[in-house]
């Protein structure tokens, strides 16, 4: 039984077989391998045009790079070409990853790697014409429209949102172009290839192994009670404060964990599907080649772990990173807890938080100060922000909350430990890592108990003052 390999082990072998890169995969658990193989048998009546498209190109282009190979063999030795896919998950430094891989495109270049939407910003610039009117999305995201050509044809609700938008031809095509036309390797980072069903994985080794002489997925592991609580934290950035002030409708600003977790089967079905135990078994049903990289492990940023260990031959790329410096985390979830007591208190009456500025006093405080005033709604979060953290010299996680009930820890510790054992590396420290578990249980995974806050005499007191304030500025 093979089992997986890190970053720094597959750096090793780089070191000794710099021409041949082994990486062992993950073998499912044998209940997962029959579930798999049903699901492979069982194709969707219901495909897509894009996904017949997918299939046609597939073969015609087949035919086509056979051509070009042989060609190319009777001028010079083909160099070797590889395919990186980067699956995510979702929150395990995806962004970070996206982002650089735009910065650091021309050293990437020189390593002979492209990605589709860089090589099709670049074909239209030599036709003159501008990405922009084209309406392709900012380039962070540009990757999403190639990940779902490779979605199911029918979407299930867990993949409405991200299959809304369709598979962006134009990339797809510029894919086949860097393996035939440009004879590159070729690097995607998506996070929506975790969602990825196993039809489409199916389709996405047929759109490869035809093209690139190397195919190596790439995914990361989280420990499981941290990534649950970034991607649900995640999730509830699409609920917007003043929108949710204006309307009025749900008691909660937002739904918390624990109704995520025992009610909403949607989000339990994204949870199970997107993270790396299930996306990574998936994949390893098709590629031998999965890499999976700790995202815990300290001894190097998982930047310098993608660029420098896990990409094949990418020694230019590395060693620009290596001389860079790095930046913050980037698309880091914030605390809503401010929001949700300002949200609680206005759908109680406690106070009134107008959604939208008095017209003649946002006119009045742009032309004397030529600044936008803030809103209410911003305003009364702030001033609950500061009475907690400086009048009180407290912090957000000091107000009274309910936590998550014992069968639902039960269930995420043991999700946990099995994943760690699997993708944490040879040697487990289950004791500090349960010891980290139990400050989530009374943490993060926890939400604000409104009732005894908004009954406390010294909130309502407080609210009282501020709605006086609120009235006195209208």
């Amino acid at each position: 039984m093979r089992r997986v390999k890190n970053a720094a082990v597959l750096h090793n072998e780089q070191q000794q077989e710099p021409q041949l890169l082994k990486y062992a995969g993950i073998i499912p658990n044998v209940s997962n391998t029959s579930a798999a193989a049903d699901s492979v048998g069982k194709h969707n009546k219901h495909l897509m045009k894009h996904e017949e498209d997918v299939s046609s190109s597939i073969h015609h282009n087949t035919t086509v790079a056979a051509e070009d190979v042989n060609t190319h063999n009777t001028k010079s030795t083909p160099k070797t070409l590889n395919a990186v896919i980067h699956i995510g998950p979702y929150k395990t430094a995806t962004t970070s990853i996206q982002t650089y891989s735009g910065r650091l495109y021309q050293n990437l270049a020189q390593d002979g790697y492209e990605m589709p939407w860089k090589h099709l910003q670049l074909q239209l610039k030599k036709l003159g014409k501008d990405a922009t009117k084209r309406k392709i999305p900012e380039w962070w995201c540009k990757q999403m429209y190639f990940a779902l050509c490779f979605y199911q044809s029918v979407p299930t609700h867990r993949m409405k949102k991200e299959s809304a938008e369709e598979c962006n031809r134009e990339l797809f095509n510029a894919g086949v172009e860097i393996s035939q036309k440009n004879h590159n390797s070729l690097l995607v980072s998506a996070e929506q290839f975790s969602n990825v069903e196993i039809e489409g994985v199916e389709k996405l080794h047929e759109y490869l192994s035809n093209r690139w002489d190397n195919v190596t997925i790439v995914a990361a592991y989280r420990r499981y009670y941290e990534w649950i609580v970034s991607f649900y934290n995640e999730r509830q950035k699409d609920v917007i404060f003043n929108d949710a002030i204006s309307a009025n409708k749900t008691d909660r600003l937002l739904p918390s964990l624990y109704h995520e977790l025992r009610f909403n089967s949607v989000f339990n079905e994204e949870i199970r599907h997107k993270y790396t135990l299930s996306a990574v078994s998936r994949y390893q049903m098709y590629f031998d080649n999965v890499v999976v990289m700790n995202y815990h492990d300290k001894s190097k940023s998982i930047l310098e772990r993608f660029y420098c260990d896990v990409l094949p031959g990418a020694i230019e790329t590395c060693r620009k990173l290596k001389s860079i410096k790095m930046s913050k985390s980037i698309n880091t979830s914030h605390s809503r807890v401010y929001e949700e007591l300002a949200y609680a208190a206005h759908r109680r009456g406690m106070i009134n938080i107008k959604e939208k500025l008095n017209a003649k006093s946002a006119e009045e405080s742009r032309r004397q100060h030529n600044v936008k005033k803030k809103s209410n709604a911003k305003l009364v979060e702030e001033s609950i922000s500061q009475h907690q953290e400086k009048t009180l010299n407290l912090t957000s996680y000091d107000f009274p909350r309910k936590c998550l009930p014992d069968d639902i820890l039960n269930e995420i510790w043991s999700t946990s430990l099995e994943a760690e054992k699997k993708f944490g590396g040879d040697e487990v420290d289950e004791s500090t890592m349960k010891d980290e578990f139990d400050k989530y249980s009374k943490t993060s995974f926890c939400e604000l108990d409104l009732d005894a806050i908004l009954h406390s005499p010294l909130w309502v007191k407080f609210f009282q003052d501020q709605n006086q304030k609120l009235q006195a500025e209208v």
